[in-house]
Protein backbone atom coordinates (compact mmCIF):
# COMPACT_ATOMS: atom_id res chain seq x y z
CA UNK A 1 0.00 0.00 0.00
CA UNK A 2 1.24 3.33 -1.24
CA UNK A 3 0.69 6.19 1.19
CA UNK A 4 2.44 9.64 1.16
CA UNK A 5 3.95 11.28 4.47
CA UNK A 6 5.36 13.48 6.10
CA UNK A 7 8.02 13.97 8.47
CA UNK A 8 7.46 17.27 11.01
CA UNK A 9 10.10 17.11 13.89
CA UNK A 10 8.71 19.86 16.01
CA UNK A 11 11.77 20.07 17.67
CA UNK A 12 13.76 22.13 14.04
CA UNK A 13 10.10 24.54 13.81
CA UNK A 14 9.66 27.65 15.25
CA UNK A 15 6.46 26.66 17.77
CA UNK A 16 5.64 28.92 20.26
CA UNK A 17 2.47 28.07 22.97
CA UNK A 18 -0.86 29.10 22.59
CA UNK A 19 -1.59 31.83 24.96
CA UNK A 20 -5.82 31.87 24.76
CA UNK A 21 -6.24 35.50 23.01
CA UNK A 22 -8.74 33.97 21.14
CA UNK A 23 -7.42 35.31 18.21
CA UNK A 24 -7.88 32.20 16.03
CA UNK A 25 -12.21 31.81 16.14
CA UNK A 26 -12.28 33.97 13.22
CA UNK A 27 -9.29 32.03 11.38
CA UNK A 28 -5.74 31.18 11.81
CA UNK A 29 -3.76 31.38 14.82
CA UNK A 30 -2.32 34.87 15.44
CA UNK A 31 1.19 33.95 16.49
CA UNK A 32 3.71 34.07 13.38
CA UNK A 33 5.33 30.97 13.96
CA UNK A 34 5.54 27.25 12.76
CA UNK A 35 2.44 26.50 14.22
CA UNK A 36 -0.45 27.22 11.50
CA UNK A 37 1.48 24.98 8.99
CA UNK A 38 1.65 22.17 10.95
CA UNK A 39 -1.92 22.81 11.96
CA UNK A 40 -2.62 22.50 8.34
CA UNK A 41 -1.11 19.74 7.62
CA UNK A 42 -2.40 18.07 10.52
CA UNK A 43 -5.94 19.00 8.95
CA UNK A 44 -5.09 17.57 6.05
CA UNK A 45 -3.84 14.53 7.11
CA UNK A 46 -5.86 10.62 7.57
CA UNK A 47 -3.46 9.94 10.23
CA UNK A 48 -1.50 11.39 13.13
CA UNK A 49 1.52 9.63 14.26
CA UNK A 50 2.32 11.07 17.49
CA UNK A 51 5.93 10.48 19.18
CA UNK A 52 7.62 11.91 21.73
CA UNK A 53 10.29 10.69 24.60
CA UNK A 54 8.90 11.46 28.03
CA UNK A 55 11.17 13.56 30.10
CA UNK A 56 10.84 14.20 33.70
CA UNK A 57 7.41 12.51 33.65
CA UNK A 58 6.14 14.05 30.98
CA UNK A 59 6.43 14.73 26.77
CA UNK A 60 8.75 16.96 25.51
CA UNK A 61 7.81 20.98 25.35
CA UNK A 62 8.04 21.27 21.74
CA UNK A 63 5.11 18.02 21.72
CA UNK A 64 3.18 19.85 24.42
CA UNK A 65 3.63 22.79 22.66
CA UNK A 66 1.61 21.20 19.26
CA UNK A 67 -1.26 19.69 21.64
CA UNK A 68 -1.45 23.27 23.07
CA UNK A 69 -2.07 24.64 19.44
CA UNK A 70 -5.09 22.39 19.06
CA UNK A 71 -7.20 25.17 21.20
CA UNK A 72 -7.32 27.39 17.33
CA UNK A 73 -9.08 23.98 16.33
CA UNK A 74 -11.50 23.27 19.06
CA UNK A 75 -12.39 27.25 19.25
CA UNK A 76 -12.54 27.29 15.33
CA UNK A 77 -16.10 25.38 13.85
CA UNK A 78 -14.30 25.55 10.08
CA UNK A 79 -11.76 23.02 11.82
CA UNK A 80 -12.08 19.44 12.60
CA UNK A 81 -9.94 16.62 13.66
CA UNK A 82 -13.25 14.16 14.21
CA UNK A 83 -12.17 11.03 13.18
CA UNK A 84 -8.75 11.25 12.32
CA UNK A 85 -6.57 7.85 13.56
CA UNK A 86 -3.59 8.70 15.76
CA UNK A 87 -0.78 5.85 16.39
CA UNK A 88 1.43 7.42 19.79
CA UNK A 89 4.95 6.32 20.03
CA UNK A 90 6.22 7.07 23.94
CA UNK A 91 9.79 6.41 24.57
CA UNK A 92 11.20 6.05 28.18
CA UNK A 93 13.69 4.58 29.92
CA UNK A 94 11.39 3.27 32.91
CA UNK A 95 10.00 0.26 33.48
CA UNK A 96 6.81 -0.17 31.38
CA UNK A 97 4.20 0.10 33.90
CA UNK A 98 5.72 3.62 35.47
CA UNK A 99 4.47 5.61 32.75
CA UNK A 100 1.14 3.30 31.49
CA UNK A 101 -1.69 5.21 32.88
CA UNK A 102 -0.38 8.66 31.42
CA UNK A 103 0.62 6.98 27.94
CA UNK A 104 -3.27 5.62 27.90
CA UNK A 105 -4.63 8.80 29.49
CA UNK A 106 -3.78 10.71 25.73
CA UNK A 107 -6.74 8.43 24.18
CA UNK A 108 -8.57 10.74 26.53
CA UNK A 109 -7.30 13.94 25.88
CA UNK A 110 -6.15 15.39 24.11
CA UNK A 111 -7.13 12.97 21.40
CA UNK A 112 -10.67 12.17 22.47
CA UNK A 113 -11.63 15.08 23.20
CA UNK A 114 -11.37 16.18 19.68
CA UNK A 115 -12.58 13.60 18.29
CA UNK A 116 -9.42 11.47 16.85
CA UNK A 117 -9.05 8.16 17.48
CA UNK A 118 -6.18 6.46 19.01
CA UNK A 119 -5.47 3.02 16.82
CA UNK A 120 -2.02 2.21 18.64
CA UNK A 121 0.60 2.70 20.92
Amino acid sequence: MDAETEYIFLNEKDLAGCNACMGCVEGDCVIDDDGNEIIKALLDADVLVFSSPIYYGQITAQAKSFIDRFYQISRNPEKSLEGKKVVTIFTQAQPENVFGPYIESFKTMPFGFMGMEVVGN
